[in-house]
């Protein structure tokens, strides 16, 4: 792990930066890294002495439902996007980190916690994990408003072709769809 510029890792050109520690001693054992396209990694150092870690990409709803305690730190990682994991050996030198690829199945079970062990952690950090979740789910939900509201106008502009009226009436869905979504949004989707 690297301190400088706050790069951790750089796994397939991405860089990636720590964004919260959950569980050290005297080095963080247990932490979640974030890229710049704001995708989260979880790290766990699997040799302390040697510096080894292995690294999932993890969904953002994985990660809420490890910290609310739904799913184990184990259960995190038996869930990594598309079933691989990156087993990285830190190096002396920044850049010649021995980075390699393996599918999930087929991690050594000794690096994974137990399958009991459950993490909690200070409620700002859960609340950012949250807001990412629900801030996802709101962007899904306005993309398929949007795609069924294209649909209903592309069937009445095949059988109507006033289309000042259709532009219109387009606009304004639009903003306001926009508008409840950024409501919807401030709100923290609390009701």
């Amino acid at each position: 792990m690297r301190k400088n510029d706050n790069v951790q890792f750089v796994i397939e050109g991405r860089k990636l930066y720590l964004e919260k520690v959950l569980v050290e001693t005297s080095v963080p054992l247990f932490f979640i890294c974030k890229d710049n396209r704001n995708i989260r990694y979880a790290v766990l150092c699997t040799d302390t002495f040697e510096f080894k870690y292995v690294l999932i990409q993890s969904y953002n709803e994985d990660i809420q439902k490890m910290l609310k305690m739904k799913i184990s730190m184990r259960e995190l990682f038996n869930r990594a996007v598309n079933d691989v994991y990156w087993e990285v050996e830190v190096s002396e030198e920044d850049g010649s980190d021995i980075v390699t690829i393996g599918s999930i199945i087929d991690i050594p079970k000794e690096y994974l916690p137990d399958a009991v062990p459950y993490i909690s952690t200070d409620l700002k950090y859960e609340k950012t994990i949250n807001q990412d979740v629900f801030y996802n789910k709101m962007l899904i939900k306005a993309y398929k408003l949007y795609l069924l509201l294209l649909f209903v106008i592309d069937i009445l502009f095949t059988q109507n072709q006033n289309n000042i009226i259709l532009t219109t009436i387009t606009i304004l869905s639009g903003l306001w769809l926009i508008l409840l979504i950024m409501k919807e949004i401030d709100r923290g989707g609390k009701r």
